[in-house]
């Protein structure tokens, strides 16, 4: 398996990236923008200020189908919920 990570905020950018590919699975990690705020504020020397998430939300075009992980769970929670979800869609 490839896993690729970006914004791809948009719908379009999304289907660029999947022209002509077969098998893939978009995994879409969905929150509430204040816990988004939260986590940003404390990053160090992340390459995005918190100050666009507006900006950000206002471009976002949620996917319809897709894998949707809660970002409240843990790390690990997320990767062993997006495995089990790939693992029943494939049969």
């Amino acid at each position: 398996p490839v896993v690729v990570t970006c914004s791809a905020l948009k719908k379009s950018y999304r289907e660029k990236l999947v022209r002509n590919l077969e098998g893939f699975e978009f995994v879409y990690l969905c929150g509430d923008p204040k816990t988004i705020l939260a986590r940003m504020r404390q990053r160090n020397n992340h390459f995005m200020p918190a100050g666009l998430l507006d900006s950000q939300i206002a471009a976002l075009e949620p996917p319809e189908t897709a894998i949707f992980i809660p970002i409240d769970l843990t790390t690990e929670e997320q990767v062993v919920a997006v495995i089990q979800q790939l693992q029943s869609s494939r049969y």
